[in-house]
């Protein structure tokens, strides 16, 4: 929305994008997730609207405490909690990777004098999935109660073909009435992104190796140490020296 309408003032560009946002929302059927999101999006969106500078620390648990306030019983709805933790993985677990890159980055530069390593993969898909992964895996074998080694790389393969297919969708529903055949064009571009989709996940479905199910008592048992592990991890790791909103450790 922000390209598409570059030529109007920055506070309009915003109205038009929180009006985009909850209809895509009321297009998706409000699912928990979906609103989660939303909720996030607007919020980020009014602070700058209003001349602020929005927080993703301040904003996740305050849309996590309008939800439990609205409906307490939320915290059981699977799609919130996969939603939050993953939310909670690109925020606290992301930039302990990052950081970790960047130091490798260093030391090999070292070796390798003048040399200047591309990661632009790494950064937008690597990363990110990984994050995301690790944050959801104890919301996961407690609900699901099944652990697969597959996760990470099959999300790092599939994500960057079939991380346009909404946008193509929306291009094929808005173009049918004015152009069938560019429409089509549009449509063949997602069937062959979501073909794609379903032949890695065969793939990996029928190799019958690296998937385990669980009992009750053993998934709540891994899970609980999945998270204390992740929790500690986070306290110790997360290079909070860089958080520019820390009030006691501002970065000088």
């Amino acid at each position: 929305v922000n390209k598409l309408l570059f030529f109007l003032p920055k506070k309009m560009k915003i109205l038009f994008s929180l009006g985009i946002i909850w209809g895509f929302a009321l297009l998706s059927g409000f699912s928990s997730s979906i609103v989660r999101a939303c909720i996030m999006s607007s919020l980020s969106l009014v602070a700058v609207f209003f001349g602020r500078e929005s927080v993703v620390h301040i904003t996740t648990p305050l849309v996590c405490l309008i939800f439990v306030f609205l409906d307490p019983l939320i915290i059981l709805d699977v799609g919130f909690t996969l939603s939050v933790s993953a939310i909670l993985g690109l925020t606290y677990i992301s930039p302990i990777f990052e950081n970790a890159k960047e130091v490798v980055i260093r030391r090999l530069a070292k070796k390798k004098k003048g040399s200047d390593l591309k990661l632009q993969f790494f950064d937008d898909y690597i990363i990110p999935t990984l994050s995301c992964t690790i944050s959801t895996l104890p919301v996961s074998v407690f609900n699901f109660k099944t652990f697969s080694i597959w996760s990470l790389p099959v999300n790092a393969v599939v994500l960057p073909v079939v991380e346009g297919t909404m946008l193509w969708g929306v291009l094929s529903l808005v173009s049918f009435p004015i152009h069938s055949v560019l429409s089509q064009f549009f449509f063949t571009v997602v069937d062959l992104q979501l073909k794609f989709f379903e032949y890695v996940v065969n793939i990996v479905g029928g190799l019958r190796v690296g998937y385990w199910e669980l009992s009750s008592s053993v998934s709540t048992f891994i899970a609980v140490c999945i998270f204390s592990v992740i929790f500690l991890s986070v306290i110790y790791l997360y290079p909070i020296e860089n958080e520019q909103y820390n009030y006691y450790l501002k970065n000088r």
